[in-house]
């Protein structure tokens, strides 16, 4: 069973906005600022993949490739949340774990998101192929795009914002930022290409202009605050953190407003719908032990002796796995029902 097509990204460089992050950092990231920034991934993930059907493709893998990529990420993200669990299990204080606290951390968000866009991408096979199924029309941009993209460029500023950063931390935060400001530019090229409303096409090329700008300006602060490190050079740095920001919120609020950027919305036969909704709610499911856990980070960090915490930690993991087994299962049921036209 194939996708039938859909332009195939570098989706893990850009789902892996954290642990780019935190490797470019040297692990040197504040733990609880990570944990945030995973929680606000996960219902990010959530919001954008699950409460919403897709009208394209992510990654365009088939159904098969779909169900290898979801075993796989699935194994990791338990690894990597067993991990974290023990670690913060030990007794010990740990901020003594830091580098290896952060870069589980990281990578369990960026397991989760891989699965929440496999999910997405099995949920639109069965929507654009299933049996009696209509298929959506695709939309002039990716709305997923944007709204990763604002999330990783605004996670990438916070730790750029936070205090005490160090060299390695901003050019980190730059590499994220990069990544994401092309993938915004290349959605609003694309738009700007397809729409045949000369309005439109002009407002899409002045938000990319005007975003272009703000993220050359931010740039050249950054290269020579690594050059020439100092209070004086950070703060030019930060001083263009909040027009970057303000210009990519303009961007991304623009499209998601306007009903020109819509595709139309297809729907699911009632024989394929019955596999979808247990694949969709096991995804919900798994958004929300992993985010309790990812608060329960927090409280950790700050309650190191919490007996509550502890438990509750432990809770939240087994949650996680009895979630991923039940989102296994309900692809596999989907698969074997050879639902596809």
């Amino acid at each position: 069973m194939s996708s039938g097509g859909g332009t195939v990204t570098d989706n893990r460089r850009q789902s892996g906005y954290l642990p780019m992050l935190a490797e470019g950092a040297h692990q040197d990231v504040d733990l609880a600022l990570l944990a945030s920034n995973a929680q606000s991934s996960a219902q990010m993930g959530l919001e954008a993949l699950l409460l919403r059907d897709r009208d394209s493709p992510i990654s365009g893998m088939s159904f098969t490739a779909c169900q290898d990529a979801l075993t796989a990420n699935s194994k990791k993200l338990t690894a990597c949340i067993k991990s974290v669990h023990d670690t913060l299990m030990e007794g010990s204080d740990p901020t003594k774990a830091t580098p290896k606290l952060v870069k589980d951390i990281a990578e369990s968000t960026e397991h989760l998101i891989l699965l929440l866009e496999t999910v997405a991408d099995i949920v639109f096979l069965l929507l654009s192929k299933g049996q009696g199924c209509k298929a959506p029309q695709k939309s002039l941009i990716d709305h997923y795009i944007l709204v990763r993209a604002r999330l990783a460029i605004r996670i990438a500023i916070e730790h750029v914002e936070a205090s005490a950063s160090k060299p390695p931390t901003v050019m980190a935060a730059l590499a994220v930022i990069s990544t994401h400001l092309e993938a915004l530019r290349d959605a609003c090229d694309t738009a700007a290409e397809k729409t045949r409303n000369d309005l439109l096409k002009a407002q899409i090329k002045g938000c990319s202009r005007a975003l272009g700008g703000t993220a050359a300006a931010f740039v050249a602060s950054v290269k020579h605050y690594v050059a020439h490190p100092g209070e004086d050079t950070l703060e030019r740095v930060l001083l263009f953190t909040k027009p970057l920001k303000a210009s990519v919120d303009a961007l991304v609020a623009f499209a998601l407003q306007d009903d020109a950027f819509y595709g139309s919305a297809g729907f699911f036969s009632p024989a394929v719908r019955k596999y979808v909704k247990p694949i969709q709610a096991a995804g919900v499911s798994l958004v929300s032990g992993s985010t309790l856990f990812f608060s329960t980070i927090k409280t950790l960090l700050s309650q190191p002796s919490s007996a509550d915490a502890r438990a509750a930690l432990s809770k939240y993991m087994a949650a996680v796995d009895v979630h991923l087994s039940q989102l296994t299962s309900a692809v596999r049921s989907a698969y074997s029902a050879d639902l596809m036209a």
